[in-house]
């Protein structure tokens, strides 16, 4: 679900599968997405069961920038800049865990075509 909630990006895919081409892009600025599933503990001990342990598993990613190419109305290609993971583990209203990751990106956007200092041409003089 996540980039596919995205109006431009479910534009372009919709888009993309009617029409056949290069693959679109799609630009994202800085986002997050959350995601929260309730896994449900059970344990048996001498086969007794224990009351079930209803938990909530929120995971929230942040990404500073995404660049997303999409072909034949799928996701073929994805840029990342550097982002955040989060995993924060509830029971109730008890906060049993939490983790964050970071994740480097892409150093630039493979999708950009733009011009940087070492793309620059130069002279070199080699004495023969």
């Amino acid at each position: 679900q996540g980039w596919g909630q995205v109006l431009a990006v479910r534009n372009a895919v919709q888009l993309s599968a009617l029409i056949p081409g290069p693959p679109a892009l799609v630009r994202l600025d800085q986002h997050t997405m959350t995601s929260t599933a309730y896994p449900v503990l059970k344990v048996r001990v001498a086969d007794r069961a224990l009351p079930e342990l209803r938990l909530t598993l929120e995971i929230i990613t942040g990404a500073q920038s995404a660049t997303l190419a999409v072909r034949e109305g799928r996701f073929e290609l994805l840029a990342l800049g550097n982002a955040s993971v989060t995993a924060r583990l509830r029971y109730k209203s008890v906060l049993l865990k939490e983790h964050v990751t970071a994740v480097e990106g892409a150093p630039r956007d493979p999708f950009r075509h733009e011009r940087v200092a070492s793309d620059q041409p130069v002279s070199v003089d080699i004495p023969i």
